[in-house]
């Protein structure tokens, strides 16, 4: 378990309580300063409200596979944490690298057209005058107020929920349980577990591990750097995977190459290293096989009738 997990658990949470009402405020004075501009397109929204690890990146890529099957063309949008350039950038996978854009964006290019900027507004932007798509995914918008959103998911791990329900540094809330569900239009639960009373309609997917045949039964060193690491291990032992090692790194880790000897020492001879998609595009290729997360909705044409009759309204 992280510091942070650990402090959010113990009684010190509670003593951290009054610096939460000045990170609830300054959210507050933000949104009361900005003016919220409205684009061409129409922009949907995933987002969560805890920090980190709910699943908004395959949330994202599997509303973009709905609406490519309904015949549109959405563009991604990310600010593209840790990137050291801050031009406004459309992703181009054979040009541009981790530093130019962040792993998350290089990661979602495969998929869709993406855009980077030094903030969503400007990457939105560019986004609107791109004459590929027709609709912006905004991913990790619900607490950026820049933006008029036309629909809203808030997505909301199933096991974790909204942890101890306590607001930053008291907690993993960046917003408070009852505003994100008031800014929602649906909410998307990830995995087992209860679901948030809210009269705003619900779907639940799972994220399945596409663990390839030629590595079941084979002995497998796994390692990740995301917010958490502990749901990639055990994604993969629901796949059936024979997991000899699992070594956890910080959210968007930098590999060094310290960290790269240090996995190489810890992998046994006939061993196979394998990661995250998103923590892929972070190494040396061919250095670990990418497993990649696919989100399987319970209910798919509930998904996708949501999601037909709210743009057909825009």
């Amino acid at each position: 378990m992280a510091l942070k997990d650990r402090i959010w658990a113990s009684p010190l949470s509670r003593f951290l309580v009054p610096l939460s009402w000045l990170y609830r405020f300054g959210g507050v004075l933000r949104a009361a300063m900005v003016r919220p501009k409205r684009l061409n397109k129409p922009v949907i929204c995933v987002g969560n409200a805890v920090v980190g690890g709910a699943g908004k990146t395959p949330v994202t890529l599997a509303l973009a596979e709905l609406l490519k099957n309904q015949g549109h063309h959405p563009a991604l949008v990310y600010k593209g944490y840790k990137r050291t350039n801050h031009e406004t950038l459309r992703v181009d996978l054979n040009q541009h690298t981790l530093a130019d854009v962040g792993d998350e964006p290089l990661m979602a290019a495969a998929f869709a057209p993406t855009f980077v900027a030094k903030t969503r507004l400007m990457a939105a932007q560019a986004a609107d005058d791109d004459s590929e798509s027709d609709l912006l995914i905004l991913d990790d918008g619900l607490q950026n107020p820049t933006l008029m959103k036309d629909l809203t998911f808030l997505v909301v791990d199933a096991t974790y929920g909204f942890g101890n329900g306590r607001i930053l540094p008291a907690g993993p809330l960046r917003m408070t349980q009852e505003d994100a569900l008031h800014q929602a239009d649906a909410v998307i639960l990830l995995g087992d577990g209860p679901a948030p009373a809210t009269p705003k309609p619900l779907f639940r997917g799972h994220l399945v591990s596409l663990l390839p045949d030629a590595l079941r039964g084979k002995p497998l060193v796994a390692f990740a750097g995301i917010a958490r690491p502990e749901k990639f291990f055990e994604g993969l032992g629901r796949a059936g995977a024979h997991l000899v090692e699992t070594l956890s790194f910080p959210d968007h880790h930098a590999y060094t190459p310290e960290d790269l000897a240090l996995l190489t020492q810890c992998t046994p001879e006939g061993a196979i290293r394998v990661t995250t998609g998103k923590d892929a595009v972070r190494l040396p290729p061919h250095f670990a096989t990418p497993i990649p997360a696919q989100l399987v909705w319970e209910n798919p044409e509930g998904v996708g009738g949501f999601l037909k009759g709210k743009v057909g309204t825009f």
